[in-house]
């Protein structure tokens, strides 16, 4: 606890240093040691207690605890091969990958030189997005969803989320459909969906939540 004390203050006078009072902030005296606490210690918080201790909507929360993590440059953790590691499917990465470079090659058409300058294609929003896109298709849409939206490293709100997903959707709707053929008719490889046990990215509880949910099965490529 004293280190964890000790890292939410030093993360505090970050804050005061890069954003000082944060005029755009609702309730900023309230959140910010909340904010700093989160930030300081990767742990599972109860999702509902926390938002009524910040008095603000999960959309706010997750938005301004995402522009904090950028503006005091915090590395994410957040990859392909880590979301992989998480639900024990390395065998997905390559559909991931496929699937988030035809999402920008096709989303960039409709959007103007101005929007695509303003695009961060490493925020997490698109990793979690793609990666829950393509756990839907091979069948493990329940169990990805909501153990990537309680993750307490992933700064991402269930309706971001859920936009980004229908976006996706959206404008890989030919790749989705060319993957969901290749599970009807050419008979790929079933493996286990499971959570790592000891992984950074997953609690005792939540793996223990697994366990009495069972494992989910993916169908893909070998």
């Amino acid at each position: 606890e004293k280190r964890i004390k000790t890292k939410a203050t030093e993360i505090s006078s970050q804050m005061d240093v890069k954003i000082g009072n944060a005029p755009g902030f609702k309730d900023w005296s309230t959140c910010k040691p909340i904010y700093a606490v989160h930030i300081a210690h990767h742990i599972s918080f109860d999702r509902k207690k926390l938002l009524k201790l910040a008095n603000t909507t999960e959309q706010n929360y997750h938005s301004s605890l995402s522009y904090i993590k950028k503006i005091l440059e915090i590395p994410s953790l957040i990859s392909f091969d880590s979301l992989a590691a998480k639900f024990g499917c390395p065998k997905i990465i390559p559909y991931v990958e496929t699937m988030f470079e035809i999402f920008k090659e096709e989303w960039v058409k409709d959007l103007s030189a101005a929007n695509i300058r303003e695009i961060d294609w490493n925020d997490d929003i698109y990793k979690i997005a793609v990666f829950g896109c393509c756990g839907k298709v091979f069948g493990a849409q329940s169990r990805i969803n909501q153990q990537l939206i309680n993750s307490p490293d992933i700064s991402v709100s269930r309706p971001a989320f859920q936009n980004m997903t229908r976006l996706i959707e959206k404008y890989c709707k030919s790749y989705i459909n060319e993957l969901k053929s290749q599970i009807k008719n050419d008979g790929l490889a079933t493996f286990m969906i499971s959570p790592m046990k000891g992984s950074s990215y997953v609690s005792d509880e939540e793996s223990s939540l697994g366990d009495r949910a069972g494992s989910g099965t993916m169908d893909i490529g070998e």
